[in-house]
């Protein structure tokens, strides 16, 4: 993480027990691979997206409270935006409305945009990359390094929230499973949004959050030494290590 900023935010186990679970998660990680995607009609479907998102409520909802945002970094626009979690976009409508919105931010910041999510079909990658937008090739777990400039990072679909978890979460619960997010909770600041897209199920529980410069120079010097790795359980499907993503690599597909 950089200075300043703001978001939209393993343990090795024996091979036996990694390979069993990778079975199942390959079933889902690969569960659509040999469906031929029709990629014009889901880039019209994408475009037909973009322009309900651009009349919507929602959207002059959203910018708004970016621009709050900024405003409290000292700050009149977006450099770069990094987005994890998207999801399969062609199978999902919630992913389709998430792009889209995406590009919306894309065009709005003229930035650059990068993502990763392992999910991703190798023919939506295609349209990614003619949508102009850059597609990381390996699994960072999200300990991606990005530049001083404002970031925004743009997680639609990951699976632990900042004021939902912590406030509703056992301490010692969180501190097994999301140390770093119980750490860093008291120097954010954080915009809730309002869910007023007509699809409720696409931006539900989203909020924007801000990390001043001045908030993170008060963090005290060992919080930025302690660099554990979490420990995500076998079950938490929702997290996809880089380890697990190898693996899947290797796992021959004729054993499932």
């Amino acid at each position: 993480m950089s200075d300043n900023g703001f978001i939209l935010v393993n343990r090795r186990r024996k091979r036996g027990r990694n390979f069993e679970q990778a079975f199942s998660e390959r079933l889902l990680l690969t569960e659509f691979n040999e469906i031929d995607i029709d990629k014009e009609v889901v880039v019209r479907k994408l475009f037909d997206a973009v322009t309900e998102l651009r009349n919507s409520v929602f959207k002059t909802h959203i910018f708004y409270n970016l621009l709050k945002a900024l405003q409290i970094l000292n700050a009149n626009k977006v450099f770069e935006i990094i987005c994890y979690g998207l999801g399969r976009f062609s199978q999902c409508r919630s992913s389709k409305y998430q792009l889209a919105f995406l590009l919306l931010l894309k065009r709005h910041y003229n930035c650059q945009v990068y993502l990763y999510d392992p999910m991703f079909l190798k023919k939506e990658i295609e349209i990614l990359k003619k949508l102009e937008l850059d597609v990381i090739e390996t699994n960072e777990e999200g300990k991606h390094t990005i530049s001083d400039n404002i970031t925004l990072v743009y997680m639609p679909h990951c699976p632990k929230h900042f004021s939902d978890i912590v406030e509703k979460s056992l301490e010692k619960h969180l501190t097994n499973s999301a140390r770093y997010l119980l750490r860093i909770y008291p120097y954010m600041t954080e915009i809730k949004l309002q869910n007023v897209f007509e699809h409720m199920e696409v931006f539900f529980s989203t909020s924007i959050h801000v990390f001043t410069r001045q908030s993170l120079s008060i963090i005290p010097s060992d919080f930025w030494v302690d660099k554990e790795e979490p420990c995500y359980q076998g079950k938490d499907i929702e997290f996809v290590t880089a380890d697990l993503t190898k693996l899947l690599l290797t796992v021959p597909s004729n054993i499932i």
